[in-house]
């Protein structure tokens, strides 16, 4: 198991060096609600991945105008294919991650994947 590392464009005044963590298939990260995180996945494997970001303590959300809980308990779901990088803007789907400061977990990942969240 492997936590995704966090770069900070901040800290090194624009420029900066990704060292990104290899996806185990049982990883995790830490989402900061303080700060606008960016997770990144590249795939440099043979085939597609669906990499899978799970907050353990996410069950339900309420949002105005939609009569009723949806459920968030599977996690938020990224197809990333052969060859590509993804990004996700993580407070655009918070509702998917732990906001405690405890880790949310991160399934999926295989050989020739790797992430790196960037944090401003």
């Amino acid at each position: 198991m492997a936590a995704i590392k966090t770069v900070s464009v901040k800290a090194t005044r624009g420029s900066l060096n990704v060292d990104p963590t290899e996806l185990t298939g049982a990883d995790t990260l830490v989402y900061d609600r303080t700060k606008w995180q960016t997770l990144y996945i590249r795939n440099e494997s043979a085939g597609a991945v669906n990499i899978v970001l799970d907050g353990d303590t996410v069950d339900d959300v309420f949002y105005p105008g939609q009569g009723g809980p949806i459920d968030n308990s599977a996690g938020y779901s990224i197809s990333v294919p052969a060859g590509a990088v993804h990004a996700v803007a993580l407070p655009n789907i918070k509702s998917f991650l732990n906001q405690d400061g405890t880790a949310s977990a991160v399934t999926g990942g295989a050989a020739d994947v790797f992430a790196w969240i960037q944090a401003d």
